[in-house]
């Protein structure tokens, strides 16, 4: 029995979407932003892929919220939330393309 109040406060604590500060940054960064540009906007230093992952070429991640950035040609072209859930897996939320095509 003592075991279900710790099951609850563990079950709840994890996230069933994107925390509010990736929510915001994804409606704040727009199509042709250098990553320096970024980075000023989301006060914090992306981290780089050592490729193109399923997210994107950058991240930058704050408690159990991801927020991945496309670069293509140094710019930014994409951008995609992820968060951890039941402490164990990732979530991904739309991927949001930023430029239209032939920008």
């Amino acid at each position: 029995m003592r075991l279900l109040p710790i099951l609850f406060l563990m079950l709840t604590g994890c996230a069933n979407a994107p925390a509010r500060w990736a929510s915001v940054l994804e409606e704040q960064v727009t199509c042709g932003m250098s990553v320096a540009e970024v980075e000023t906007l989301a006060g914090g230093k992306l981290t780089a892929m050592s490729g193109r992952g399923p997210g994107g070429t950058h991240e930058l991640r704050r408690g159990t919220t991801a927020m991945w950035f496309d670069f293509s040609g140094g710019t930014l072209v994409s951008v995609r939330p992820s968060w951890t859930v039941a402490m164990a897996r990732d979530e991904w939320g739309e991927k949001k393309l930023l430029c239209r095509q032939g920008t």
